[in-house]
């Protein structure tokens, strides 16, 4: 499992795709702060392992400062620090 403040990209099955730093999960309910949703990336890259592995394109929501709960999670993924380093800071759209 992740430490507290890792950052990760959590996928649910309602919810889609979010990265944030992780808070902690209990069961299936996991909690980020300073979130995002990615709701795109580059075909190059074919699976969310790829995508927290090999930094490149993503469109990505602006950051919600504030805790998030993600229902009905099914997978946790750590980035690498080239890839958190993307996430947080590229432009939102």
């Amino acid at each position: 499992m992740p430490g507290i403040g890792e950052y990760v990209i959590v996928r649910s099955r309602d919810q889609g795709c979010v990265c944030g730093e992780y808070r902690g999960h209990a069961g299936r309910e996991v909690t980020l702060s300073n979130a995002r949703q990615i709701y795109r990336w580059n075909g190059a890259r074919l699976t969310l392992f790829d995508v927290a592995a090999i930094p490149g394109e993503c469109r990505l929501s602006a950051t919600i400062e504030s805790e998030v709960t993600l229902l009905e999670a099914c997978g946790i993924i750590p980035c690498t620090p080239e890839v958190e380093q993307y996430l947080r800071t590229a432009s939102a759209g």
